[in-house]
């Protein structure tokens, strides 16, 4: 049992770690009074869901709808890099994206509404801090593959001056430092900095929108991942809480992104004549505007399953 468990036990925690991030884009609408039209705007629909969409809010950001191009046209102007977006694949793409969306509607959209009732937003912000710090490995990892030096030395600090007076990362005394704020980055954005290109637009059942580069860099942002290998250092045998722990990270985490962005989520997914499209849209710019080294604000064109940086307060 000791050199086959040995062998076995890094792999076996790499693919319950893949299997966790294949929750990371759920989100959907079942048919009834909020149904919406593929390709047009709301429609009356029979049925008994009731409307639990919250009141229209004044904002400031960018309209997103305007930014929705036809279903056969490029997602937006914005950070275009020239490409026509390949989505081969959309009329399947639409059918998971429903699915998706049911998903997000049953499972994810409760939790968040729960989760923000009821804890308070120093304990929210404290959870999302803490699963920013857990992430810092894998960031430094890929802004030195990007070549990046400066930028991964300043995440090195980050990653120290929160975990020394900030409770282990619980708290973010490192963004009072304009050069430490939180610049998350992924092997997707590095595959881009080395000339790969984007390859085709998918939605996938649970995974949600992607491209070929930015699956991939999923993949190895898991392998780069330390806490991903927290199991190879545990006995083999029947499956314990320490098997648990890399994806339990990260499904707490998709969680919690969900309901910190839960209004602009709704925004997106809810009140968009055509949500396929608009996702699609949104992804894409944001992939591109972080491929540019835009600055990612939740104002500026966020990422539906990665969601960006809230803006500095």
């Amino acid at each position: 049992m000791g050199i086959a468990s040995a062998k076995t036990r890094p792999a076996t925690g790499l693919v319950v770690c893949l299997l966790a991030a294949c929750l990371a884009g759920c989100s959907s609408l079942p048919s009834g009074e909020l149904a919406l039209s593929r390709t047009g705007p709301v429609q009356a629909a029979t049925g008994s869901a009731p409307n639990i969409l919250p009141a229209a809010k004044p904002t400031t950001r960018t309209n997103w709808h305007a930014l929705a191009p036809d279903a056969n046209t490029e997602g937006g102007d914005a950070f275009d890099d020239g490409l026509g977006v390949s989505d081969p694949l959309e009329p399947l793409g639409r059918g998971f994206h429903q699915l998706n969306r049911s998903i997000d509607f049953v499972v994810m959209r409760p939790f968040s509404a729960v989760y923000n009732t009821a804890l308070p937003r120093p304990v929210r912000n404290a959870v999302r801090n803490g699963f920013r710090q857990l992430r810092m490995p894998t960031q430094i990892a890929n802004y030195l593959l990007q070549g990046n030096v400066r930028q991964a030395g300043q995440s090195l600090e980050r990653t120290f001056v929160n975990f020394m007076i900030g409770f282990g990362g619980l708290a973010d005394p490192a963004s009072k430092r304009r050069e430490l704020q939180y610049r998350p980055t992924d092997f997707g954005v590095t595959l881009g900095r080395w000339g790969v290109g984007e390859g085709i637009y998918f939605e996938a059942p649970l995974i949600g929108p992607t491209t070929t580069r930015a699956s991939i860099g999923r993949i190895v942002d898991v392998a780069l991942n330390p806490i991903s290998y927290i199991t190879f250092f545990t006995d083999m045998g029947t499956f314990s809480a320490v098997d648990a722990i890399a994806p339990g990270i990260r499904v707490g985490e998709l969680m919690e992104m969900r309901a910190r962005n839960a209004d602009l989520v709704d925004e997106i997914l809810y009140a968009s004549p055509d949500t396929y499209v608009t996702l699609r849209t949104v992804f894409l710019q944001n992939r591109r505007a972080k491929l540019a080294g835009g600055v990612i604000t939740e104002d500026n064109l966020p990422e539906i399953l990665e969601f960006a940086v809230p803006a500095p307060r």
